[in-house]
């Protein structure tokens, strides 16, 4: 039960947190995707090892933000 109170807080945060992204004007969304499209792979990968990420699951990370990234270019 004292996992749940901790976790409402914490859940209403990231509840707020979700709103952040709503109505973003889609030029303003293939704006950053053009500046973001500049990155290379090995940048992206980088950035993940740097955060402590390895093998699979950097890889994994790399092309799901690489396919993000085209998708803002394509909008």
């Amino acid at each position: 039960m004292v996992v749940a109170v901790l976790a409402a807080p914490y859940y209403a945060h990231c509840k707020r947190l979700a709103t952040v992204v709503e109505d973003i004007p889609r030029a303003d969304a293939r704006w950053i995707g053009s500046l973001l499209g500049q990155l290379s792979q090995q940048q992206i990968a980088d950035a993940f090892r740097a955060a402590g990420y390895e093998g699979d699951e950097l890889e994994r990370y790399v092309r799901a933000v690489s396919a993000r990234i085209s998708q803002l270019e394509q909008l």
